[in-house]
């Protein structure tokens, strides 16, 4: 009789078993962690990391230059005629004007609105060539880039 209630015992997880699960989770679990971290570190890298903001930078410039026209370069502001969708505006760009601010921005003529283009900035210096625009940018830290501007049909 006992016999017969020993075999209809329902089955169950072994101890080993349990333990088995519990290390595979845990082993799943530092899996996830350390990618989270290595995202984290990665993501900080591309936020303060003056190299890809001055990246970002030259392409942003690039773009609001493409097919831009040369108006004149003056008191190290550059200033352009932009053309699109059948519209046409004069657009500045420079060091942000107030005594405290340390951005290079796109701004209207007068100095309003638009957006900042790259913080941290020092010092601009902008020169002129026949056909050459040269903006020198001196960040934190001492880092310093030239964007040029090789003005199309200016000859």
């Amino acid at each position: 009789m006992k016999y017969l209630a020993f075999k209809s015992r329902n089955k169950a997880f072994t101890l080993i078993e349990c333990l088995i699960a519990l290390v595979v989770i845990s082993g799943t679990l530092l899996v996830v962690i350390g990618a989270t971290k290595y995202q984290a570190k990665l993501l900080d890298y591309f936020r303060n990391d003056t190299r890809v903001k001055w990246l970002n930078f030259a392409n942003l410039m690039d773009y609001e230059l493409n097919g831009a026209s040369l108006v004149k370069v003056e008191a190290d502001f550059l200033y352009v005629l932009q053309r699109k969708d059948d519209t046409e505006k004069i657009v500045r760009f420079g060091k942000s004007d107030k005594t405290a601010a340390t951005d290079f921005r796109k701004t209207n003529t007068d100095g309003l609105g638009y957006q900042p283009m790259l913080f941290d900035v020092q010092a601009v210096e902008m020169t002129q060539t026949t056909d050459v625009v040269r903006i020198d940018i001196t960040l934190k830290k001492n880092f310093r880039r030239s964007y040029v501007w090789y003005i199309e049909g200016a000859r």
